[in-house]
């Protein structure tokens, strides 16, 4: 897995993913961002005709400022279809994530390891870390 900085619009520093049987992410726009009361991260390579997209959700608990994994939805690349159709994989239970977050500093790091179903009846682990400042 191959690290490498990127710099976006409010948000910095690393995200790295390898996706089992395909090359590694290398992501050039990051987003972090909290609505209904869910910690949002999206990581995503390529332009608007050619990508391959992570995207995790966590829920927060305000009452103790935790969070617990709800979901991850991968973008990439189909097996079964050419062109510009897509994978579309969506994970609900994560084999292990670590997350440490900072909501007044902007700061997030953390790692995620998972299996997503595939289109054809098969698996893909994916694993990620990252580590970013996010400003409002």
């Amino acid at each position: 897995m191959t690290g490498k900085r990127i710099v976006t619009p409010g948000t910095t520093g690393e995200f790295n993913a390898k996706i089992q049987g395909h090359p590694d992410l290398a992501v050039n726009s990051i987003n972090v961002s909290f609505s209904g009361g869910n910690l949002h991260i999206s990581a995503r390579e390529g332009d608007f005709f050619n990508f391959r997209s992570l995207y995790l959700i966590f829920k927060l608990d305000e009452s103790n400022k935790t969070l617990t994994f709800d979901r991850l939805l991968y973008i990439g690349e189909s097996e079964t279809t050419s062109g510009f159709a897509k994978l579309r994989s969506e994970l609900t239970t994560a084999k292990t994530f670590n997350i440490d977050f900072d909501v007044e500093k902007g700061t997030y790091k953390g790692s995620f390891n998972g299996v997503i179903p595939t289109e054809v009846g098969g698996e893909r682990d994916i694993l990620c870390s990252f580590d970013l400042l996010s400003t409002p």
